[in-house]
Order: structure tokens, then C-alpha cells, then sequence
């Protein structure tokens, strides 16, 4: 080995190591002392009459070295000891790997030269590592991992988890008896008849529910609950196939190795990679195993795209059974120019490049005083309804003062209050104020007079439906032919249109004017300033012209967006054959990028109409906004994480003034309880808090137009938080000093995920149990739903309540995905990061599945009624994120493989991330693409057996103020609306048109109009 006989460069290297960083990275390579006694072997061998005086000039040269090496080391410990002691008196814990201080603490294995020899050998390979990735300026007050969780302290939080199960579990087989109709809302709102219910046998076993659901047909899901919902339930059982397969080739692989790995190790880590010797070959079998289950990701996930791609493309021909089939033919076009900002120029624009094919076209107008008007009329109607309700409970008329305020709990509003003298100058109701100056008449009565309340509201919903309908004339016209005054409004536009005119025939004689290019500018035509324009452009006035054309565009966007003109960029197109719609959406429609942006439309349920008439671009300016201030946030998330954190103990506790009494307990057990269950409980409902912020965020902010992309928008944003949660906050400290040291160090990132994630396995062991056994039984118990119902039968005699007011108790509970999947999200990624280290968490996770899958399977079932169907949209983008978390697993494995003196391990797992990011690729191109709209093929197929008569309305895309007719009361009761739990009595129920007699309220049908 020349290496070791005369290169005293190495020596050097190795004296030159900063202690604080040394063994980071060691390499795993053979020992030394076999290479040097076989080479000692074949000299013998090979020259036995040179032999003797070679080897004695051998032999003291290797003495000479041996003496360097030994003052070197000596060195070396000397230095250690200095900066350890340096460490201790400012308080830092040492969370980096010690150097070996001598042969006593030097892995077994050979004499204490061969190993100081090797240890110079591993030393050398690191600082050329070092040399060039650069050299790591990570130190301990970088890197503090959170706390990890022992043994004893994570199985007495199960003990309490399970206490807590049995408590709620216990609760919900109560309640479920005696609220059935919290526990099976579904059936308030669909009929029992129809595919869309189901309804599960009756158990009087605790948990015998869980048969039923289990033999309840995936086929009966998919009808029942949508495409959303089954494509949600199908994601988890992917999850829990994976879990327990790699669960259970965990058991039988990775235990009995990492068992009998020699490590000395105790607890969690005696079943990980903890307890393996540094550089030892078992190391090869994580790295197999990770190879083995990242492969079989991929393999659940292709067979999950496969069948999502099958139903995706049947709903997209086919539609649901609970949406209109007119979304199947329409499309939603964007960035509408001015000239075709009307039904009639947008209708005859798409008429022109498909003739005969288009069935309706109408523009999003933006209306807030319509829609103010509509909420307000809304408010009337239900207050009449409240006073025809106060008549038929009491048999006496109500009355009440004019511009009295009322309270509103749970959206239903009280009668009027008594006004408070301190508040009396507030205590005004804005609805009868803001009533009185809309109204058609001038005979209402004035704020503070007495008045009969059914007869002040029918005479003000008579008025306001008067008002109401003049104004829905008036919009529908101006929508169908636009404004005269937006050509005149756009002379700067038309000015550069002619000008790029002048200069194209002035480069080239037989090019074609712009001006009959396109459809679009066919609305442009006139001869202003023709002749101005063709001289100007030769005075080098082109530049001039085109940032006052780009300038004309962002102006357009801010006058769209704040001033609110009426016409909007936003439109709905729907044709008469699928055939159309798919030419339609895949074809560029325009020469010009920026104008005509066109997409399958969802269903009118999903649209937010209040967002409808933002312009696209303001909203994706103002999301790059959010997103840079949300990315700051996560950089700084570890700043409340970090708080909550701290005082999430005993010792902070105690220091709160009336809890000094926790210090004081004797019991250890209770205060290792405490001190491993409170961290992760805290982090649990910090977490919770964040949905709410990102759907403010994208709602009220950004001012998106659907719902399918706010949850979309709140399941990414909500993923990635988590993620930092998961990999920095909790593990490895402040985000900002990580990211730091992996911009200025590349090899930073494998240190910080080697040095932190491992050590936190039992934390995660804790926080996975406690969503098990105490967060999916509050997703069966419905906290909010019960506590709302019994603060109405509290709060409101239930007599003097509406049929509306009722129906709202029993509101429709949505499952909320971007809510629920990052959920998901985050155990999954838990196990991606332990799957290999510390297999011991697959099983827990298996667990935690295998309940998610039973109890969302049910409420899909009996409890949650779809508000909107997007057909599944969601599923590829949690793959998609399900892939980046097997990502950072993948990379924290080879961090901690590096760290455990494994060389060839971290070149064989190199390869996974890169193919993990070309199977995105591979999903997104055979999947993703293909299921955002039907192929022509499939689509001239569908039209050719088309059978049914397309029963499609005009209204049906147009803004709901538009579309609504006059509004009227609901009678009292239905006659069939007497729930199990409702003690109104069958002789309490009027008719409808007896009540309205009787109350004077009386109906025209010929006009359905309130007379």
C-alpha cells in the first residue's frame, strides 16, 4: 500500500481536519492491516534472498510513520478535548459524531496502529469529500433535533390514547342512538331511493358497524360518494397496502439485522439503523429495502393512475349521476378581449370557427349591486318566514320595531332584542336600513316604529322581487349586446393594432394586414388614424407603440379587477357534440397567446360566482404574492412551533400561576406522560390552524373561482408546511439557518436529514398513535355537527324555528380534501422516512390506515353529501406530493448512510431520487394530460351512439342573480319532514297555502310572484 508507505501529505490532511466536523462523512472501505500482511506475504513469497534487507528498511520506515501517526493522533485528541471543553462551558450539546480518543473508544477489529492507519485512510477519503462539496460550517447551535420520545414515555401516551379511544368510541355508540340524524346526515339530502344512499344495517354491538362497511362493494362507494370521494378512500388503501406490505418484509428482514446489529442500542433504536456498527456491511440491506419499496410505490401508484385514468375519462363522457349534463359540452374561456366581451359577439365568434356547432355563449358580468340586493332579499325572505313560523307556533301575530337588531347563532337569527343603552347608537339592523332606500315604494314604515312583521316583509319581498327582476332585464341585455362605449374606451389599442399593420406592409408588401388575421381583430375595423399610423412608424415610433401596447394590457387587468368594469374576461361556452368541445379546448384558438384561454368548465356547483368575474391575471398575480409571503412564513414557522414547544412540559407548566401543583407530582410515570404527550398534542392543533389561514388566503385574497381550486391550492400549501414541520422545525431547528447551509454547502442537507430525522422516531411513533386512537374517533364523533345541534335545541325553542332554519341543522357535511389528504399526506411521509432506519413505525402507520379507511368509508356512505363533483381532479396532485415526500425519504437514507461510515450505499441509492422525479414525468405525460379532457377519438365516438335528446338551459352557466326567479316562503313544515328526533307534533303542520291564508300572504301562480 503506497498509500500508507510514503505520502506524508496525508498525514497532513488529516492533522488539518476541523474537529468539529470530522467523521461526518466516513467511507466505508476494507481494513487496511489484511492489504499490508498479503503484500508482507507475497514479498516472502516472491524474493526470499532480498527479502531480509528490504524488509528492515521497510520495517523502519513503517516505525517512523507509526511514531508520526501516534504524535498526530495525539494532536488530534488534544484539539478534541480543548473544543469539547469549549462546547460545555457556552452550553452547546454535542450533537456531532466524537473522533475516536484513543484505542479504547476506536471500533474492534485490530490492533490500535492498523486502526489509527485506517482511521487516517477514512479521514483523507472525507476531506476530499469536503474539498469538494465544501467544506460544512454546520455547528451544534445549527442543529438541535426536537426531543425525542422514549420507549417508556411513548407507550404509557398509548395507554392514555387508548383510554381516550374507549371514551369516544363510547361516545359516538351513545350518541348514534340517541342523534341518529347527526351520525347519518346524508339521508336529510338524498332520497333513500335513489343510488346516491345508502343505508347500513343497525348494530346493537359496539363497533358493529364495521362489518357492514367493510363488505359494502367499492362499486356502492363510487355511486354513493362521487369520484372525489372514492379516488380519497382508494388513496388511502394504497397507503395501507404499502404500509403493510413493507411492514411486514420489515418484520422479517430488517428486525432480526438491525437486532443483532452489535450496537449496544436500547428501545426504539435497537430495531434500527442505531444499532449497527459504523461501516458494517449490513448496511447494504436498508439500502436494498429502499430500492425494493420505492419500486413498489410505483408500481401501487401506476395501477391507481391506470384505474383513476378509466374513471376519469367515463366522467368526462358520462358525467355523474348528481351533476348537470351540460358541463360535459362546455367549456370556460378566459382572457376574453374587449370586443367579444358580450353574449352575442363571444356566441358568434365560436359560430364563425364552428359553424352551426355552438348551442349558447354567455359573459360573467361583474354585478355587486345586484348580488348585495339578492343576499339582502334572501335575509327578507327568511325573516317572513320567521314570523310566519312565530304564528303558526303561538297563534299570535308578531310584531316588531323597525331597525331592531337581532342575534345570530349558527345562522339562525333571533327575533328582535331589547337594544342595550350602551350599545344603543349600534344596535341598528343594517337589513331594514339598507331595505328601506331599495324598495319601489315610499309607504314603508320608518326606523323605529311598530309594525306586524308579516305584513312589513311581504310588502318589502313584493317590492325587492319588483326591483330585483327590472334589474335582471336590464344586465341580461347589456350582457347579450354589449356595450357601444368599449370600442370608443379602446382607441389606444386600436391605434397600435394599426400602426403593427403599417409596419407589416412596410416590411413586406404581400404579407396579409393583422387586421384579417384573426377573428378577433375583426372587431376593430375603421379608418382613424390609418394614414397617421403608416407615417409614424417610419419616425422609429414602433418601440414607442409597443410599450404603450403592453402598457394598455396590465391597465386593462387593474381597471378589470379595481375599478370593476361590467363586462368581465370570463365567459361559458357550451356546444352541441363532444366532438366540438374537445377540438375546441386542445386547439389554439387565437395567433395571439394572450387573449382566448380555454378549458373543460366544471360544473356550475363548483364555481365561486362572487369570484367569477376576476380577471385571471390579477389572480395570479396576487397568488405569486401569496405564495412568496407564505414561503417567508414557513422560513419563520419554526418561530411559533418552536414557542409551543418549549412550554409544552412540566417544568414550563409549573411556572404558569395555578399550575404549580403539576411539578409536584410524584408519579414519574405521570410526568414522563406528560412530557411526551403535550409536545405532540400541541403540535397537533398548530397544525389544525393552518387550513383555516390558506382558505382565507385563496377565497379572500386571491380570489379564486372555484372550489375544486381552493382545495387544491390549500392541499399544496398545507403539504409542504407540513413537510418543513416534519424535516426541519421539529427536527433540525430554524428552516433559515438549514437552507442556509445547504445553499452554501451541498453536502449541509444529507448532514442536517442524517444527524436529526433518526433520532426522532419515537416522536413520530407517539404523534402517528395519537391521531389513531384519538383523532379518527373524533372524525366519527362530529364534534362540531353535535355540539351545533344540541346549542339549537338549547339556544331556540324549536317550534318557533323554519322549515329553512331546520334544514340548515342538518346541513350537508363536505368532505373537505385539502383538508384531509395532507392528512394522509403526512403519515405517509413519516413512513417513507422511516421505512428503512426504523422500520418499527410501518406497522403503527398500518394501523392508522387501516382506521382512516373504515371510518371515512363510512361517513362517504352515511354522513357526507358532495356540494360539488370535480371528477377526481385532485388525486394527481397528491401523487405528485406523495412522490416528493419518497423523495426526501430517499434522500435522508443516504444522508444517514453516509453518517454510518457506509461508501458504496449512498452511490447505490443515488439513482432513486433522480428516477422518482422521471416517474412524475411518466405519470404526468400518461396520465395527468390525458385526463384533463377526452381524446377526438373517444369523443366522435360518443356522438356517433349518442341516443338521448340533450336536454341543455341557457341559464345554466349564467350568474345565479341573473338566473333566479322571484322569490317566495317556504311553508312551515313539510308534511314528511318529522325526523326520529324532531318533537314537533303532526298537528302543529299546517299547509302551505292554508298558512299563507291565514297569515294574509297570498300566492299567484300564473305569475309566481308573493301578491
Amino acid at each position: 500500500m503506497d498509500f500508507l508507505r510514503g505520502d506524508s501529505a496525508i498525514a497532513g490532511a488529516a492533522a488539518a481536519v476541523d474537529p468539529s466536523s470530522i467523521d461526518r462523512l466516513l467511507q466505508e472501505q476494507p481494513p487496511l492491516s489484511g492489504a499490508i500482511q498479503g503484500q508482507q506475504l507475497e514479498a516472502q513469497k516472491g524474493l526470499p534472498g532480498m527479502y531480509d534487507s528490504v524488509q528492515q528498511q521497510r520495517q523502519q520506515k513503517q516505525n517512523k510513520q507509526q511514531q508520526q501517526q501516534q504524535w498526530e493522533l495525539q494532536q488530534q485528541q488534544q484539539q478534541q478535548l480543548q473544543w469539547e471543553q469549549q462546547q460545555q462551558q457556552q452550553g452547546v450539546p454535542m450533537n456531532v459524531p466524537e473522533m475516536y480518543s484513543g484505542q479504547e473508544a476506536m471500533p474492534p477489529g485490530g490492533t490500535g496502529d492498523e486502526q489509527a492507519a485506517e482511521h487516517l485512510y477514512y479521514t483523507s477519503f472525507l476531506q476530499g469529500l469536503k474539498n469538494h462539496f465544501g467544506t460544512s460550517a454546520m455547528s451544534a447551535q445549527q442543529v438541535q433535533a426536537a426531543a425525542d420520545v422514549e420507549f417508556d414515555a411513548a407507550m404509557t401516551a398509548l395507554q392514555f390514547n387508548l383510554v381516550m379511544f374507549v371514551m369516544l368510541m363510547g361516545g359516538y355508540e351513545l350518541f348514534s342512538r340517541l342523534v341518529p340524524s347527526v351520525y347519518a346526515g346524508k339521508r336529510h339530502h338524498v332520497d333513500l331511493s335513489s343510488k346516491m344512499a345508502v343505508d347500513l344495517p343497525r348494530s346493537y354491538l359496539p363497533l358493529g358497524w364495521i362489518p357492514a362497511v367493510a363488505r359494502t362493494s367499492w362499486n356502492t362507494v363510487l355511486k354513493t360518494g362521487g369520484l372525489d370521494a372514492y379516488m380519497f378512500l382508494r388513496y388511502i388503501r394504497m397507503c395501507l397496502v404499502f404500509s403493510t406490505v413493507a411492514g411486514f418484509w420489515g418484520m422479517c428482514i430488517l428486525w432480526p439485522l438491525f437486532a443483532s446489529g452489535g450496537n449496544n442500542e436500547e428501545g426504539w433504536y435497537r430495531l434500527s439503523m442505531a444499532n449497527l456498527t459504523q461501516g458494517s456491511w449490513r448496511l447494504w440491506f436498508p439500502a436494498i429495502f429502499m430500492w425494493l419499496t420505492s419500486f413498489y410505490v410505483f408500481f401501487l401508484m401506476n395501477e391507481e393512475f391506470k384505474h383513476w385514468l378509466q374513471l376519469r375519462t367515463d366522467f368526462l363522457a358520462h358525467g355523474d349521476a348528481d351533476t348537470h349534463t351540460q358541463r360535459q359540452y362546455s367549456l370556460i374561456v378566459e382572457r376574453i378581449p374587449h370586443e367579444l366581451r358580450s353574449d352575442r359577439a363571444l356566441y358568434e365568434y365560436f359560430d364563425a370557427l364552428f359553424p352551426g356547432r355552438v348551442f349558447s355563449a354567455c359573459v360573467v358580468l361583474n354585478l355587486p349591486q345586484l348580488e348585495k340586493l339578492s343576499a339582502k332579499r334572501q335575509q327578507a325572505v327568511r325573516r317572513l318566514e320567521k314570523s310566519v313560523a312565530f304564528y303558526e307556533a303561538t297563534g299570535k301575530r308578531g310584531t316588531h320595531v323597525v331597525g331592531r337588531s337581532r342575534v345570530k347563532v349558527f345562522g339562525i337569527e333571533s327575533l328582535p332584542i331589547i337594544p342595550s343603552p350602551v350599545r344603543r347608537g349600534r344596535d341598528v339592523d343594517e337589513l331594514d336600513d339598507d331595505l328601506i332606500r331599495v324598495t319601489a315604494t315610499d309607504s314603508l314604515p320608518k326606523k323605529g316604529e311598530r309594525v306586524d312583521s308579516i305584513n312589513y316583509y311581504t310588502r318589502l319581498l313584493v317590492d325587492m322581487n319588483t326591483t330585483i327582476e327590472k334589474m335582471q332585464v336590464e344586465k341580461k341585455e347589456l350582457a347579450a349586446k354589449g356595450n357601444d362605449q368599449i370600442r370608443a374606451s379602446q382607441w389606444m389599442e386600436h391605434k397600435v393594432a394599426l400602426a403593427h399593420d403599417s409596419a407589416v406592409r412596410a416590411l413586406g408588401g404581400k404579407q396579409k394586414s393583422r387586421r384579417s388575421d384573426g377573428l378577433v381583430l375583426d372587431f376593430r375595423r375603421g379608418g382613424t388614424g390609418q394614414k397617421f399610423s403608416s407615417v409614424v412608424h417610419t419616425m422609429g415610433l414602433d418601440f414607442l407603440f409597443g410599450c404603450l401596447s403592453y402598457a394598455n394590457r396590465k391597465i386593462d387587468v387593474v381597471v378589470d379587477s379595481v375599478v370593476g368594469t361590467t363586462h368581465s374576461s370570463t365567459g361559458f361556452v357550451t356546444f352541441k357534440d363532444m366532438g366540438t368541445l374537445t377540438c375546441a379546448v386542445r386547439a389554439p384558438l387565437s395567433s395571439d397567446p394572450n387573449v382566448l384561454e380555454v378549458a373543460v368548465a366544471n360544473e356550475p356547483r363548483d364555481i365561486k360566482w362572487e369570484n367569477a368575474h376576476i380577471n385571471l391575471d390579477w389572480s395570479a398575480g396576487r397568488a405569486a404574492s401569496a405564495n412568496v409571503l407564505l414561503f417567508l412564513g414557513a422560513i419563520l414557522w419554526s418561530i411559533p412551533v418552536a414557542a409551543i414547544q418549549a412550554i409544552a412540559n412540566i417544568d414550563s407548566l409549573a411556572t404558569i400561576p395555578g399550575l404549580g401543583w403539576i411539578g409536584n407530582v410524584a408519579s414519574d410515570k405521570f410526568q414522563a406522560f406528560l412530557n411526551a404527550y403535550l409536545p405532540v398534542v400541541a403540535l397537533l392543533c398548530i397544525i389544525l390552524l393552518l387550513p383555516m389561514a390558506f382558505e382565507w388566503i385563496s377565497v379572500s385574497y386571491e380570489l379564486r373561482k372555484t372550489e375544486s381550486d381552493v382545495q387544491r391550492a390549500i392541499l399544496g400549501r398545507y403539504f409542504y408546511y407540513q413537510l418543513a414541520n416534519v424535516y426541519v422545525t421539529v427536527t433540525a431547528g430554524s428552516l433559515w439557518d438549514s437552507l442556509g447551509e445547504m445553499l452554501d454547502h451541498p453536502s449541509a442537507a444529507f448532514e442536517i436529514l442524517g444527524l436529526s430525522l433518526p433520532k426522532c422516531v419515537g416522536y413520530f411513533v407517539t404523534l402517528i398513535i395519537t391521531k389513531t386512537f384519538a383523532g379518527l374517533p373524533m372524525v366519527l364523533l362530529r364534534f362540531h355537527a353535535l355540539s351545533r345541534m344540541f346549542l339549537l335545541k338549547l339556544c331556540f325553542n324549536q317550534k318557533l324555528l323554519t322549515q329553512r332554519e331546520l334544514d340548515e341543522v342538518h346541513k350537508k357535511e363536505t368532505l373537505w380534501y385539502g383538508w384531509e389528504y395532507p392528512t394522509q399526506l403526512l403519515v405517509i411521509v413519516i413512513c417513507f422516512t422511516y421505512a428503512c432506519i426504523s422500520p418499527v413505525i410501518l406497522p403503527v402507520s398500518a394501523i392508522y390506515f387501516l382506521g382512516a379507511l373504515l371510518i371515512y368509508k363510512k361517513q362517504v356512505l352515511i354522513v357526507y353529501a358532495a356540494e360539488y363533483e370535480s371528477g377526481g381532479e385532485l388525486f394527481p396532485t397528491v401523487c405528485h406530493r406523495t412522490l416528493v415526500g419518497l423523495i426526501c425519504g430517499q434522500v435522508t437514507l443516504i444522508g444517514y448512510s453516509i453518517l454510518r461510515e457506509g461508501f458504496y450505499q449512498p452511490l447505490v441509492l443515488f439513482p432513486l431520487p433522480i428516477i422518482s422525479i422521471l416517474m412524475m414525468r411518466v405519470f404526468q405525460r400518461l396520465y395527468t394530460d390525458p385526463g384533463k379532457y377526452l381524446s377526438l377519438e373517444r369523443a366522435m365516438q360518443l356522438d356517433k351512439h349518442a341516443t338521448d335528446e340533450l336536454t341543455f338551459g341557457e341559464d345554466t352557466y349564467r350568474q345565479p342573480v341573473l338566473a333566479e326567479k322571484a322569490v317566495e316562503p317556504q311553508a312551515y313544515r313539510k308534511t314528511n319532514n318529522i325526523s326520529d328526533d324532531d318533537s314537533v307534533s303532526a298537528t302543529s303542520v299546517r299547509s302551505a297555502r292554508s298558512s299563507r291564508q291565514d297569515t294574509g300572504i297570498m300566492h299567484n301562480a300564473s305569475t309566481s310572484k308573493i301578491v
